[in-house]
């Protein structure tokens, strides 16, 4: 396994990365909305980091029937934002949109006049109502950058949303796949963490108050920037983990390597992310649950994880050869 950054030396003081740090990837902002029915719950609910039932936040329709509706993040200065993610809070497929519309705010404008938004793109399928979703995910063609991103939509059906994320990077996923789990519990089978959406999930057996783990195989060397674990909480039968190590598969030595530790997890924290100051190479990554936390249906600890996300490095602007002569392009190469 290798580990590589690429820094730029513009003076003579130059700050090498470490060797990740946790963030939250998504833009938080203050969120603002309305519905023309009756509405469940706060639009600021919608961007709070939490997207399951248990956790109580979202935002939607009480009313039976369609309804119109929209709701914006705004940020107190200009972002740059390239991807989008949104979730329904409930795996009702009744919940959920058949079409939307991303729009950017213009320079200047107020938020709450309509003419103030430039639109983005619509997504979804605004021919076939029924064919509802509960979790869309967006990349533009190329960033923008904009005080503050919405999502609107007509004639949907009592939609209720659990969260809706803005990324100032490509969050387009590499392709993995499970080559390894501790034993899974019933129809919670391991390939469910990597479907596409978080109301279906891997689960553990109960697991003695032992180590589990999860193994995520990308096909071959790959660089790796930054993951997102979105763990599962329902049912009972699992829980967020109290502490775990993010750890990539080391083919020179035949061993694990840390990457991150992580204890003291809070129980309802549904969303990890984790941005990697130095990109890691490597065949596999794994999520190693050394503090697994009990559950209702499992004292001694089990642990659930409805998706789990890797993303690519990302790639930095191109450097000028003027800014070149003035210190060059230094490349850091490290081997664990």
């Amino acid at each position: 396994m290798k580990l590589h950054a690429m820094v730029l030396v513009l003076a003579a003081a130059v700050a090498l990365p470490g060797l990740a740090s946790v963030t939250n990837l998504s833009l938080s902002g203050t969120a603002y909305g309305w519905q023309a029915a009756g509405t469940q719950g706060v639009p600021g609910n919608v961007n709070t980091g939490s997207y399951l039932t248990e956790s109580g936040t979202w935002y939607g329709s009480v009313e039976e029937g369609l309804v119109d509706g929209y709701f914006y993040i705004l940020w107190d200065d200009s972002r740059t934002v390239q991807s989008a993610r949104w979730m329904s809070t409930f795996a009702d497929t009744q919940r959920g949109l058949s079409s939307f519309t991303l729009w950017s705010l213009n320079d200047g404008a107020d938020p709450e006049v309509p003419a103030s938004w430039t639109k983005l793109g619509d997504y979804g399928d605004f021919d076939n109502p029924s064919s509802i979703k509960l979790y869309y995910e967006v990349v533009l063609p190329q960033a923008i950058t904009t005080k503050a991103i919405k999502l609107s939509y007509t004639d949907q059906y009592r939609p209720l949303t659990g969260e809706f994320e803005i990324y100032s990077r490509d969050m387009t996923r590499l392709a993995t796949t499970i080559s390894d789990a501790s034993p899974s519990r019933g129809d919670s089978l391991t390939d469910k963490a990597l479907d596409g959406t978080v109301f279906t999930r891997y689960g553990s057996e109960g697991l003695g108050n032992g180590p589990g783990f999860m193994d995520f195989d990308l096909g071959g060397e790959q660089a790796v920037g930054a993951l997102q674990i979105y763990f599962s909480i329902q049912g009972g039968y699992y829980a967020a983990p109290e502490s775990f190590v993010i750890q990539a598969w080391n083919d020179d030595d035949g061993e694990w390597t840390d990457v991150r530790t992580v204890t003291d997890w809070p129980a309802m924290g549904l969303i990890y992310s984790l941005d990697l100051d130095t990109a890691v190479v490597t065949e596999k990554i794994r999520l190693n649950v050394t503090g697994p936390r009990a559950s209702s249906n499992y004292a001694d600890g089990s642990f659930g994880v409805s998706e789990f996300y890797l993303y690519a490095p990302v790639v930095p602007e191109p450097v000028t050869l003027s800014l070149l002569t003035i210190g060059g392009l230094a490349l850091l190469r490290r081997r664990v």
